[in-house]
Parts: C-alpha cells; structure tokens; sequence
C-alpha cells in the first residue's frame, strides 16, 4: 500500500513539472528594467516581450487610466513623452496568456524615467516693490528673493544696480539683497535692482536663466532737527546742518503794530530737516521777551505785538520750533526787533526812473544823456539833507549788475541792447522799502567778450607767453651784465678816486700823473683838516688802480718828480721818534728833498728813483699788507736789497703795499726778461 502510494505520487510529479516549465517559457523579458529620458518621442519602443509560441497573448494587469503604454503585438510601446519632474516611475504588470489557462503566467517590467535639464529658474513674480530707510547699517540683508528649478538645486545670482549705489548681493548662491554703502534720502530716493538666476556657474554658459526687477524706494528717516528758512545747507560728511542767520525786524516807538511783523530775510518759518516726512512744526518764544510785548503764533510763527513799546532800542527775542510728534528734534534761531522812532517820510529815488549805457564789462553805467556817472540815491526827509545812512541798496533778479556805493556796474557778460533793471532801496532802521525802475544799454563792448573762442585765448596766451620768456631772457643778461659790471666800475671808481688824490697837491693841478702828500698827515695834526685817514686811503688803492700807475712811470717820470716834492712838503713825523730839530710845538721839521740818490741822514723824507727806467716794462702790481712800524724797517732793508740783488733776479714785480703812512709809499718796479736795471719809486724815513 505505501509501495503505490509512492508510485503514484512520483508520476504525478513527472507529469506536473513539465507543465510547469513550459509555462515559465510562454514569455520572459531580459532585463526588466528599463530607463527612459523624459521628453521622450511618441512611439519609442521600450522592449519586446519574447513568447514560446505564437499563440500566447499578452495583456497589462490593472494599467493606469493615463497609461503612456501600449502593448503592440510583442513590444511595449511609449504613446506620450515622460516627465521626470512629475515625479513618476512605472512598474507594469503584463499577463501571458496560452490556450489552456492552467498555464497563464504574469511578468513584470519596471520603466525608471530620466532627469534632463530641460527646465529653467523662476522667481514667484516678474517684479518686487522694496523700501529701505536712509543709513540702514552696512552689509544689513534688506530682502531675499530665490529662484526656483525643477532640474536644478543649485542656482547662481547677478544683481544690477542702476544706479549703481547702495546695494549688492550677500553671496552668488543665493537671492539675499545687502547693503553696500550708506545710503542718503536726500542724495537719492529710488533705485531698480536687476535679479539674475541661472542653472549653471558664473563662468559656464548657462543653459537656462531668470530675472526679476525689484524696485527700491529709499525712505527718509527721523534724524534731522527743524531748519529755519532760508538757510545755508552744509554738509559734514554724510550729516547736513542748516545754518541760518536770524531775523530782523522794526516797531515804531511807542505804537502798537496790529499785524505780524515784517521780517528780513522773510518771514519766521521752520521745515522738518527730514522733507521726506515733512512733520508739522510748533513755535514758541523762549526768552527775550521782556514785558510780553510780543507772542508767536504756534502753528504758523506770525509774531505780533501784545501792547506798544516804550523804550528804543533792539529787542532780541529766541524762538523756537519743535517737531509735533517728536518733540525732541527742535531748533532755534533769534528775532532781533529794533524799536525806533516812527518814520513820517519813506524815501523818494531821485531822478527815477533811470537810463543809463555801458561799454564795458566790469565799467561803471553812464547816463544816457550827458555821458556822466548814473547816481541811484534815494533820499529821506526824516534826516536832515535827506541823507539817510540806514538805506541799503540791491537789484532784484537779475546778476549781472551790481550796486556800488551809489553807483551801477556791469558784473558779467550782458547780451547786446538793452536791459531792464529793478532797483531796491531799503530803510533797515524802519524797514521801508522802494523800488526804481532803470534801463541799462549795454554796447557791443560789453559784449565784445564773448565772440572770443577758445582758440583766440589761446593765441593770445601763446604770445604772451613768448613775450615774457623774451623778458626774463633780457632781464637775466642785464643782471648778468650788472654782476660782471660792478669790478670794472669798482676799479674805475678806485682809480678816479686815486688819479684825483694824487693829482691835487697845494700849487696848481697836473695833467699827469700826480702825488699828494694827504697819506701822510696825521689825524692828530692840527693842519690836516679834511684829509683822508690812511685806512680810508689804503681802500682807495686796489691793485688794478696801482697797476695802471706802474705802468705809465716811464712816461711820467719828470712829473711823479715834481709831484713828489709836493707830497714830501707836506710828509709829518713819524711818531715816536726824537730829532734835534723838534720845534717849539713839539712836531718835527721835515727838511724834503728830490733826488736820485737815497739819503741816509736822520730827518729827511726822500723820494728817490732808479735811473733807466723801461717805458714798455710789463708789470704786476701787489698789495703789501700794512704791518706798521715793522714795516718800516722792511722798507729800509728792502730798499737796500733792491740795489744789490736787482741784477741776478730774473724777472720782478711791481708791488704797491698797504699804505704805511709811517714808513711812507713802496712801489718795486720789474721788466720780466730785460737786462735794464729796475725802476723803483721808494719813500720812507731816513
């Protein structure tokens, strides 16, 4: 029994199994799974199924109700194109169907869809509206405006900024706005930014980009106090402060005044220093209103008078204004009201209305009548000759002119003909104004100016150019000239001066070369009044002057001897010495005498030449320092050495020393070369 049973279960299965093999081939497919790129074409085949035999029938199992599939026969076919950004893989189910249902079997094919960049960045909206306060803090993220990309997460940002102030990006990865630098409301109040995305690097071509505009409204912040108008805006470096100068104004002595004050500049108002939030202002009088005489209007800043005043004089009133909703941006400025008396008289222009021509840019307007000087003055018969010294005068509206004094100029350039011009005269004690009409011709040399071109100015500086180079060229020769002028002019000086010494002696004037004997007087001697002093006659011999002198003794020679008689007369004593023949007043008698030969006695001065003097002799000529009385004894020996060694020197020197007054004038004469004998003037004590 459990011999059959066996039996009959092993045939079952040698029956079963191939059945069951046979329907694992009604079909396959090899691989399973498949990978489509999105955006696929329609009709793309995925694969084919493979069947035993003809008659297996193929069917999806539950397909979806947008199924992109189609079974053709034996091929999966793709009736639409994939999108991967949908999201979306597939698993099909697919039935193999063979006559006999005991062997149906169902195979699975898996279809994966590829990503490709076929989607660009986009911003949530085409433009943005942006505002950003004035000095919002540098590198503060002001917005963030990312792009999105369905293929992509990583984007890459550029910003353009017109203009270009104020903003830049925090990082090319992303949409975040910053500042860059601070920014000012009254410098610039608006700015369009530029926003680009794109699905690639900077330095790659993108494949796809994005842009946004987004528009930046700069908004004034709450920084500034009230400003007074008018006033000067001055900037210190990003903050501007208003300067403004105060008011003025006038009341009459001892009279009410119903309406608001007239005031100068203008009239007492106050804006917020922020325009663009523009906050109302309120005014109040802080001090300086001594008996209440005046109160401000606190919305408007009218001042008006609360009873008369009483006393003369200026009356300085402070005000200030104050923001209303931020009390604690405020300013002041002051109210200086002068009280006066009343006036009865405004002035009255004399001679108005006024005409007049001008020539000239820079001249003075003439009358157009009598080719005189166009007088505007306006009198005041509340001043005794109507001369009223509180009257100021200026031209409404127009530049061009100015008034001078009493007097109109022309301050710039004026189209040719005429001119109409509008003339103010203010009273600043009483505040009266009048105005003068005057009619001003301007000529074509008024004109003139202004059909010059660029190319005539510059013509113009180029000769003026080459005539002050030809200037300084001559000035520098004439200083040049001068410089090397002053030696000769020296030495003809000192030469003139010699000759003329040397040619006045008691008796009557020499053509020739002359000698006096003014060197050799004493200072302390009574006769010798308003002679030169040896120090002032060492400077008046030079060497050049000496020189010349030297060189004409030859032809001199019967003069310098007759000269030298003169001179000798009148030779004083040297100091210090004894002699026998000492008169009654102390001084010494000087006994002169010319001769060839030198004398040795004691109490003679002696002039003494040398025979065989060389007219053509070429000589030098040297000063000999002063050495005083030392000097004296040199002379004596140099003069009895020149007679000994005058032969065996080869070539000598004309030599003039210092004057010594003492051991008298030296002068050593050579001819380089010659066999003649040396010629020399000497005098000196013997």
């Amino acid at each position: 029994m459990g011999l059959q049973l066996v039996l009959r279960n092993i045939l079952f299965l040698m029956l079963v199994f191939p059945m069951w093999g046979q329907a694992q081939q009604l079909c396959s497919t090899d691989p399973d799974r498949f990978d489509v790129t999105e955006n696929n074409d329609v009709g793309l085949v995925v694969t084919t199924i493979q069947k035993l035999n003809p008659g297996v029938t193929l069917e999806f199992i539950d397909p979806p109700t947008d199924n992109p599939f189609l079974l053709q026969g034996d091929q999966i076919i793709l009736v639409k194109s994939l999108d991967y950004e949908a999201g979306d893989n597939y698993i099909m189910k697919i039935k193999c169907a063979d006559t006999d249902p005991a062997f149906n079997l169902e195979i699975r094919v898996i279809v994966i869809v590829l990503n490709v960049n076929d989607e660009g960045p986009t911003f949530s909206q085409n433009s943005y509206n942006l505002n950003v306060k004035e000095f919002t803090p540098v590198n503060d993220v002001v917005g963030t405006y990312d792009a999105t990309d369905k293929d992509s997460t990583s984007l890459y940002y550029k910003l353009i900024v017109e203009p270009d102030v104020g903003f830049g990006l925090e990082s090319l990865n992303n949409g975040r706005i910053v500042v860059k630098s601070l920014l000012d409301y009254d410098v610039i109040k608006s700015v369009t930014l530029t926003l680009y995305a794109q699905d690639t690097a900077p330095e790659v071509l993108p494949s796809f980009t994005a842009s946004t505009t987004i528009m930046v409204t700069i908004t004034d912040d709450d920084n500034r106090p009230p400003w007074f108008q008018p006033c000067d805006v001055i900037s210190v470096g990003p903050s501007k402060i208003c300067q403004t100068y105060g008011y003025t104004g006038s009341v009459s002595l001892t009279e009410q005044q119903a309406d608001a004050l007239t005031l100068e500049p203008g009239p007492l108002y106050a804006v917020d220093g922020d325009n663009g939030i523009n906050t109302a202002m309120v005014y109040s009088i802080l001090n300086g209103n001594a008996g209440n005489l005046f109160q401000v209007d606190a919305n408007s800043g009218n001042i008006t008078m609360t009873k008369a005043a009483d006393v003369p004089g200026p009356i300085v009133l402070s005000v200030m204004a104050a923001q209303i909703v931020n009390s604690f941006q405020f300013a002041t400025t002051t109210v200086t009201i002068q009280v006066v008396n009343k006036s009865l008289h405004e002035p009255v222009f004399e001679g108005a209305p006024y005409s007049g021509v001008v020539s000239g840019l820079g001249s003075m307007v003439f009358k157009s009548t009598d080719n005189t000087p166009l007088i505007i003055k306006a009198t005041d018969e509340d001043f005794l000759g109507g001369e009223n010294p509180y009257i100021v005068y200026s031209i409404i509206g127009i530049s061009n002119f100015s008034i001078i004094g009493h007097n109109l100029f022309l301050m710039k350039d004026s189209p040719l003909g005429g001119v109409s011009l509008q003339v103010k005269a203010r009273d600043t004690a009483v505040g009266d104004v009048i105005t003068a009409e005057v009619q001003v011709e301007v000529t074509s040399a008024a004109g003139g100016a202004g059909r010059y071109g660029a190319s005539d100015m510059a013509a113009l500086g180029a000769t003026l150019a080459v005539l002050l180079f030809i200037s300084l060229g001559i000035i520098g020769y004439l200083v040049y000239r001068v410089q090397h002028g002053k030696a000769a002019w020296g030495k003809l000086s000192e030469a003139s001066v010699f000759r003329s010494s040397l040619g006045r002696g008691p008796g009557v004037p020499n053509d020739g070369v002359q000698y006096t004997n003014e060197a050799f007087k004493k200072d302390e001697d009574s006769d010798s009044t308003g002679q030169a002093s040896p120090a002032e006659l060492r400077r008046k011999l030079s060497a050049e002057t000496v020189s010349t002198m030297a060189r004409n003794t030859a032809a001199t020679e019967e003069t310098v001897m007759k000269s030298a008689a003169t001179l000798l007369a009148m030779l004083p004593e040297e100091e210090g010495s004894t002699s026998e023949m000492d008169g009654v007043d102390g001084e010494k008698e000087v006994k002169p005498i010319l001769t060839k030969e030198r004398r040795t006695e004691e109490g003679y001065k002696s002039v003494w030449f040398k025979q065989d003097i060389v007219p053509d002799a070429k000589e030098d000529v040297h000063i000999i320092p002063d050495n005083t009385e030392q000097d004296a004894e040199e002379d004596d020996e140099a003069s009895t050495s020149s007679g000994n060694e005058e032969d065996s020197t080869p070539g000598r020197k004309v030599m003039f020393g210092d004057v010594n007054l003492d051991s008298g004038l030296e002068v050593k004469a050579s001819d380089s070369g010659s066999d003649s004998e040396n010629n020399e003037i000497l005098t000196s004590d013997l």
